[in-house]
C-alpha cells in the first residue's frame, strides 16, 4: 500500500463514526487508525533479505539462471527493503552551472546541448 492511499484510507477514517452498536468492531475501527498512523511514521528500517539483480539491466531473478529479460547470466545480491529506499536529491552547484554556462558561452553551443550537460551532470549526481 503506498503512502498516498495509506493518507487517503486514514483521512477516511477519521471523518467516520464508528456505529457504537458492537465494541468489538469499534474497536478494530480505532485500531485501523492507529495502525495507519504509525504506519506513515515509520522510516525506511533494516533489509528484511536479499535478491538476485542482473547487472547489465538490473532485472531481479534467481541467481543460478539467465537474466529472464537479457539472457546475461551475471547478477549480485542486493539488499530487499520492505519500503522503497529514498535518495536526497542533489543539485548542481553554483560552480557547476557557471561551468556549463560558461561552455556553452565559449563555443555558442544550441540549447540542446546546454540541457543534455545539465541533465548528464544531475545523472552523474544523482545515481
Amino acid at each position: 500500500m503506498t503512502k498516498e492511499v495509506m493518507k487517503l484510507a486514514l483521512e477516511a477514517l477519521k471523518n467516520t463514526t464508528p456505529s457504537g452498536f458492537n465494541m468489538e468492531t469499534d474497536k478494530r475501527f480505532y485500531l485501523a487508525i492507529e495502525d495507519l498512523e504509525e504506519a506513515l511514521k515509520q522510516e525506511q528500517g533494516e533489509p528484511v533479505g536479499e535478491a538476485y539483480l542482473c547487472d547489465c539491466c538490473l532485472t531481479p531473478f534467481d541467481g543460478a539462471y539467465e537474466c529472464p529479460s537479457c539472457g546475461h547470466n551475471s547478477s549480485t545480491k542486493e539488499p530487499v527493503y520492505t519500503t522503497p529506499q529514498t535518495k536526497e536529491w542533489v543539485g548542481l552547484t553554483a560552480d557547476q552551472m557557471t561551468a556549463i554556462a560558461e561552455w556553452q558561452l565559449s563555443a555558442h553551443r544550441p540549447l540542446i546541448d546546454v540541457i543534455k550537460a545539465v541533465e548528464q551532470a544531475l545523472r552523474e549526481k544523482n545515481t
